[in-house]
């Protein structure tokens, strides 16, 4: 008891002092893995986490999620395994996922997302642990104040080993409304048996695992978006007045730039081409917009800014 009270002084207190991650993924295709990431960026474009936070704990606590060759398809692929750190169960663990540490242990699982995609495709390989299972797990989600409202919900459960890459493409199961999210929370979870509300209650095998590539969302017009697709968007300045600059890092031929409410509902759109591009938003009433970035049938990215 002693020692796990140790273990979770030790996590407040680094977490606490804004410490880098390993490990952590930027896109959905799982090409472009940054070695070293500020973990509570609030503006990172990365929605794909994972637990390797507690590599720079005390004692050598394990690294549970790994960047490996043998991919589905590109050059890599993330592979997540189930460890221990003293007495604590730890679940292999991508997605959503941002630790908490006051109160208890637990993860925040929410990143803001506006949208109502109709199915989660997602290719998978799974090595479970004496009769573990794992599971895939997304919901849609809409902020009410401090409470989330599901509207869509995806979910698979992994109860046998799945030897090769075998793609799952799963439907979104919604509530009546017609309301855009404005949150997803999207995991994958070596074991089940989970609490991310308190860490410390997940129980599973050790050494169950589980291989993860090309994860995207798709739309009802068949409109893909990969999580993410490694596209940078810089939105500036921000707040603005009259224009909105706008650069990306690589050079588009005829894409499609466009202007959304926080609903989604769409403002304003136009082609594009190169890496930098100038929007005016003087006709915009003041408050919260999104721009998207879409080449062909593809979302390379979104970004908010507030119009004064």
């Amino acid at each position: 008891m002693k020692k796990q009270l140790l273990t979770i002084v030790c996590l407040a207190l680094l977490l606490a002092n804004g410490f880098v991650a390993k490990g952590q993924i930027t896109n959905g295709n799982l090409e472009n893995w940054i070695d070293f990431q500020i973990y509570n960026d609030p503006d990172t474009n990365s929605i794909l986490r994972t637990l390797n936070v507690i590599a720079l704990f005390p004692n050598d606590p394990p690294i549970t999620c790994f960047k490996e060759g043998n991919p589905h398809g590109g050059s890599f692929c993330a592979r997540i395994e189930a460890n221990t750190y003293g007495n604590i169960f730890i679940p292999g663990v991508l997605g959503t996922v941002k630790p908490f540490f006051d109160p208890g242990i637990g993860c925040d699982l929410q990143k803001p997302y506006v949208g109502r995609p109709a199915k989660l495709s997602t290719w998978i390989k799974y090595a479970p642990v004496q009769g573990d299972s794992g599971e895939v797990f997304a919901y849609m989600l809409k902020q009410n104040g401090s409470a989330y409202e599901t509207l869509g919900v995806a979910k698979q459960k992994f109860l046998q080993p799945i030897g090769s890459w075998t793609n799952y493409t799963l439907d979104f199961a919604y509530t009546g409304n017609t309301d855009l999210s404005t949150h997803i929370s999207l995991i994958f979870v070596t074991s089940k048996a989970y609490d991310f509300s308190n860490l410390v209650n997940c129980q599973g095998k050790v050494g169950s695992q589980m291989w993860i590539d090309d994860v995207e969302l798709i739309g009802v017009a068949g409109i893909s978006e990969m999580l993410f697709s490694g596209e940078e968007i810089n939105v500036y300045p921000n707040p603005a007045e009259s224009i909105v600059n706008i650069s990306v890092t690589q050079n588009l031929n005829n894409a499609i730039l466009s202007v959304t409410d926080m609903g989604g509902r769409e403002i304003s759109s136009q082609n594009v081409s190169g890496n930098q591009f100038a929007l005016d938003v003087n006709t915009l009433k003041a408050g919260n917009y999104i721009v998207v970035l879409k080449d062909n049938n593809t979302i390379l990215g979104r970004k908010t800014f507030v119009k004064k």
